[in-house]
């Protein structure tokens, strides 16, 4: 974001912040928080979900799609948070018990774009086989 031509820089603490309800198994407070018009890319070319979705509602309705391939809350952990300039790279690791009883981990890696305090962009790292693997057998 500018502030009189300067870029504002994001801090490690406010994205901790932001993301913390990654830590509670609820993380819809986090997806409420982005804007209507947010650019989110899931990286990947074997990835039943890869590609580019431009909204808050496409967004949470992928989120949904994966959710019910599995029996319960995820249990999530951010390892690291490296800010730079209005953007941050931010470690995470996944994990979640699909319906069929397999353990689905993940770590991913975002990288958010952010204008006036709002994360406006997305480009998430996943490992694509174990999300094929998810939602081909549950």
């Amino acid at each position: 974001m500018l502030i009189s031509g300067l870029v504002k820089m994001v801090s490690e603490d406010f994205v901790r912040t932001e993301f913390a309800p990654w830590e509670t198994q609820n993380p819809m407070p986090w997806f409420e928080k982005l804007p209507d018009n947010v650019s989110w890319h899931i990286c990947g070319t074997l990835n039943p979900k890869a590609g580019t979705y431009n909204s808050k509602a496409e967004v949470i309705a992928v989120f949904g799609e994966l959710m019910s391939k599995v029996a319960g809350p995820p249990a999530c952990k951010i390892t690291n948070v490296l800010p730079s300039g209005d953007s941050a790279v931010v470690e995470m690791f996944f994990h979640a018990i699909a319906k069929n009883g397999w353990h689905f981990d993940q770590e991913l890696c975002w990288v958010c774009k952010y204008e006036a305090g709002l994360c406006v962009s997305v480009r998430l790292y996943v490992d694509s086989a174990a999300e094929v693997k998810l939602f081909e057998e549950n």
